[in-house]
């Protein structure tokens, strides 16, 4: 009962293994999951489900075969006790903790492998990808757009690539934002590697999701495939910088074909990392400049949108030191030196009015002691 209780409410366990055993064996796509959507309601027993028709979907006698050995109470027990040691949730589509906005996709995971705070995968939220080769532009922006979408109130979902994903990551987490991470591996995998402290930091304040089972081989379709649980589960996709091939792009044609928006930041018609996203806004994305620009394309939407965070994590009361900061700082960033400058405070005394308007949620602190304006 207790290895129940560890994995999601659920209406019926025999329902809820076979989505799980569909994952885990990796016999998925839309053709398959609608066919058991349709037998389920004549589902007692998992043992009744007939494999046979499953042939018709160009899916392998041998996979086929393998699904029908594995329904038994002993590899579906075996399983969910590796997860259990792992402490990994498994959300499948039946269960009630499943994210509406994935399920509503043509093609969603049968089931998703959870480590954090599942509650966030429900919470209205902006998907925030670009290259991994970034420039310090597109790093700039991503910092600069995902810190004021995150004071609008939406969470961020990104793939936990280097470059804009991982500055997508640690600016919603900076800004204490709803952040979601979908990996497109298995947790048993770390990558890149250099994001291991980070995954680790998304476990504990955020969440972190895959339709990649335990122990699964790795290929380059996973991270493709990822692609379409990231704008899936947000109401729309933001592309802060991409080549002309960019993996963020494919997430942004997913987007598309899941009738969800898509918007785009303007880039320099110098630099190769800003083809793809000018192509795009050629063909109809929307150009964004500013958190507002997205936020406000969901108003009727999002029912808890706000133009701030809510008012109990953001103090309204500033001391007049710390207005003579604000009134200083841009959007864009400026230096403590560039700071110092400007108000003459000592360093001691303008490190702490710095240190209690990041408390207060008013400025971000990047590296290099930089600081810019939320909002």
């Amino acid at each position: 009962d207790k290895l129940v209780e560890f994995y999601i409410d659920y209406e019926d366990e025999d329902k809820r293994d076979l989505w799980f055993l569909l994952q885990e064996l990796q016999i998925g796509g839309k053709h398959v999951v609608n066919h058991v959507r349709e037998q389920l309601p004549q589902l007692s027993e998992v043992k009744n489900f007939r494999v046979e028709p499953l042939l018709k979907y160009k899916i392998s006698v041998e996979k086929v075969r393998l699904l029908e050995a594995c329904l038994n109470d002993a590899f579906v027990s075996k399983r969910y006790e590796l997860y259990h040691k792992h402490k990994i949730r498994i959300v499948v589509l039946s269960d009630s903790q499943y994210p509406q906005q994935l399920q509503q996709i043509p093609d969603p995971p049968c089931a998703l492998y959870v480590k954090g705070d599942a509650k966030l995968l429900h919470h209205p939220s902006i998907a925030v990808v670009g290259a991994r080769r970034a420039t310090m532009y597109g790093i700039r922006a991503t910092r600069h757009l995902t810190a004021q979408i995150c004071a609008y109130g939406f969470g961020i979902v990104s793939g936990m690539a280097r470059g804009i994903d991982t500055e997508a990551h640690l600016t919603s987490l900076q800004c204490g934002a709803p952040s979601i991470a979908v990996l497109g591996t298995g947790f048993d995998i770390i990558y890149p590697r250099e994001n291991k402290r980070l995954i680790e930091r998304m476990v504990d304040e955020g969440v972190v999701v895959t339709e990649m089972p335990y122990g699964a081989e790795v290929k380059k379709w996973s991270f493709a495939k990822r692609n379409r649980i990231i704008s899936g589960l947000s109401l729309g996709t933001l592309v802060t910088e991409a080549d002309e091939n960019s993996g963020a792009l494919q997430t942004a044609k997913s987007a598309n074909e899941q009738d969800r928006e898509v918007f785009m930041v303007p880039g320099s018609i110098f630099s190769p990392q800003s083809r793809g996203t000018i192509k795009w806004m050629k063909e109809g994305a929307t150009p964004v400049t500013s958190g507002k620009d997205v936020a406000e394309q969901f108003e009727n939407r999002f029912l808890f949108f706000d133009h701030t965070y809510k008012k109990e994590n953001i103090p309204s009361d500033l001391t007049e030191d710390e207005r003579q900061v604000m009134q200083h700082l841009t959007r864009e960033g400026m230096t403590i030196d560039e700071l110092l400058a400007k108000t003459k405070f000592p360093f001691g005394h303008l490190h702490t009015v710095l240190l209690s308007l990041e408390i207060k949620k008013k400025i971000l602190k990047y590296s290099g002691s930089i600081y810019s304006k939320i909002h």
